[in-house]
């Protein structure tokens, strides 16, 4: 994968289908004591996911 030190923003226009996947994009930012956030793009159906 790609290791960016510095990631504020994490978008997820594929929403994952585990929780592990999510978290480990989402975990992405955020990193060492820095304020991250994830904005999630979802279907209609990927809600059942959430």
């Amino acid at each position: 994968g790609i290791d960016i030190q510095a990631v504020n923003v994490v978008i997820n226009f594929d929403f994952p289908k585990s929780s592990e996947t999510y978290l480990h994009r989402v975990g992405r930012s955020g990193r060492f004591g820095h304020l991250g956030l994830a904005v999630n793009l979802i279907t209609y159906e990927d809600r059942f996911n959430l």
